[in-house]
């Protein structure tokens, strides 16, 4: 027998299906997509895994519908189908995801609990990380969500909400929170022993499409259609059995009040620890191929308590390789492009590797120094210089990176009473930069700015030397003053150098 349940409702104009259990290599996309003819409403909250085969089937059905049916829409999506969202490519198919169920946990009495959430009308809210506050229903304490949100609502950022009064949004307008109680249908007989089809099921009476079928809420309050006589198949392991009758909607008794336990509980032992599943590799892997670094990341370390010791290091050793390696990937593209002249689309290159590899390396300073001399710009080549120099004192490309610094270094310098005279045009406005809060570690350190000027006496380049400050305010207050100064015309000499450090002023 299959480990699939499907069920089916139907009414003129649409189709339900309920699917519960695991979608493995007994579910047959194509003969259950032979049985779909409308616009079609997939509620999965009982799906509980998926095998390999069982995703290709399912890619194969969603496709299949995406060119015979106008909509198909999935609610209730639990976690599986959650997680095959996030990992496969074309799980839905230009199907709509409606609405999913979030995994919550109660730290105090251990007990799970899923919470559907629309995620078209909260889709900013858990696009920034607030989800719905719930409240355990045995010791009201308030649970946590049992997952990482930036990883487990990963796909919302590649899906958007229907737009207003497009056939879709009309469509989840007209069937708004279809979500059928089958409760009823869960009982039926499996298919070992089932008795023979009747030859014939009486059709559905006719129906309004504008009003939705039992269970789904009406736009304005209240349940309608409260009986409906309904066309149900069930397939299970392959086989298909067919029975008719009507469905009546039961209210069912309020349930007992919690019964508290005041007991001390001994907190149970935790399982084994094990090897990373194929799932679970199969979720790293995809992400590591989207470069998705940092998911990666948060996805290790909330395994990381049930893995074995041997995994983890195993994983994190797989998101270090292919850091490095994307970021040596942009690295080379950087260097192509600085060949070819293109200094702006080469700083890009070599800003998406800093950010693979989560920080600056040798490397990337380096190339970022033979940039600034390919452009021209010697007080950038001095910055990176400097940075490499104190950063990486022992990296191979410090000897060249030293040449490229004294060529620079080798340009005319401005004397002092000319520095002097540019500077004190704009003294004010230098006094109010080195009055700029800093870090109390860097009070006492001088900020040393190095700056580049042509023929007419402008400045073409500024940077700062000082790699602890160089993102800081304060450094970047002085380059705009140190932009804005002017020097003698010299129209024999085509650059000229100027160094100084400036001294905070503390107060």
């Amino acid at each position: 027998m299959s480990g699939c349940t499907v069920q089916r409702l139907e009414a003129p104009g649409l189709t339900f299906l309920k699917v519960s259990g695991t979608v493995d290599e007994t579910f047959s996309a194509s003969q259950l997509s032979g049985q779909i003819r409308a616009d079609t409403i997939l509620h999965l909250g009982k799906v509980s895994r998926f095998s390999s085969f069982g995703v290709r089937e399912w890619v194969r059905l969603m496709k299949d519908l995406q060119g015979r049916v106008k909509h198909c829409i999935l609610v209730e999506c639990s976690p599986a189908v959650v997680n095959q969202l996030n990992v496969v490519v074309d799980f839905a198919a230009g199907a709509h995801v409606k609405s999913v169920q979030l995994p919550y946990a109660c730290q105090n009495c251990e007990l799970d609990k899923l919470v559907t959430v629309d995620v078209d009308a909260q889709r900013s809210e858990l696009l920034a990380g607030t989800l719905p506050q719930v409240s355990c229903p045995q010791c009201h304490n308030p649970m946590v969500f049992d997952d990482l949100p930036g990883s487990y609502l990963a796909f919302l950022r590649d899906a958007a909400a229907p737009e207003s009064g497009s056939p879709m949004a009309r469509f989840i307008a007209s069937f708004e929170q279809a979500a059928p109680k089958l409760g009823d249908m869960d009982a039926l007989p499996a298919a070992a022993g089932a008795s023979p089809a009747p030859p014939s099921v009486p059709p559905p009476p006719a129906v309004d499409p504008t009003v939705p079928p039992p269970g789904m809420a009406a736009p304005g309050g209240g349940m309608k259609w409260a009986a409906l006589a309904v066309v149900a198949v069930v397939v299970v392991g392959g086989g298909l059995y067919a029975w008719s009758r009507s469905r009546v909607e039961v209210t069912p008794p309020p349930p007992p009040p919690p019964v508290v336990d005041n007991t001390p509980k001994q907190p149970p032992p935790p399982p084994p620890r094990r090897k990373m599943s194929g799932e679970e590799s199969l979720k790293l892997q995809t992400l590591l191929a989207a470069k998705r670094f940092s998911d990666a990341e948060d996805f290790i370390k909330k395994m990381e308590p049930t893995w074995e010791e041997g995994t983890t290091a195993d994983t994190r050793s797989s998101v270090a390789v292919a850091r490095n390696q994307a970021s040596n990937e942009e690295i080379q593209l950087a260097q192509k492009a600085r060949q070819a002249g293109k200094i702006d689309e080469a700083n890009e290159h070599l800003d998406r590797a800093s950010a693979y590899a989560a920080s600056e390396t040798d490397t990337t300073l380096f190339e970022r120094a033979q940039l600034a001399r390919r452009a021209g710009n010697c007080p950038g080549v001095l910055a990176h210089v400097e940075a490499l120099t104190q950063q990486f004192p022992s990296s191979l490309f410090i000897k060249k990176a030293t040449d490229y610094k004294r060529i620079c270094m080798s340009q005319p310098a401005i004397g002092p009473q000319e520095l002097t005279r540019a500077m004190k045009a704009r003294q004010a406005d230098i006094e109010t930069c080195l009055k700029t809060p800093i870090g109390a570690e860097h009070a006492a350190t001088d900020i040393e700015l190095a700056w580049s000027i042509n023929t007419t006496g402008s400045v073409t380049a500024a940077s700062c030397l000082t790699p602890a400050l160089a993102k800081e305010n304060i450094c970047q207050c002085l380059t705009e003053q140190v932009r804005q100064m002017h020097f003698t015309e010299k129209p024999g000499i085509t650059a000229r150098r100027a160094i100084y450090k400036f001294t905070p002023i503390s107060g």
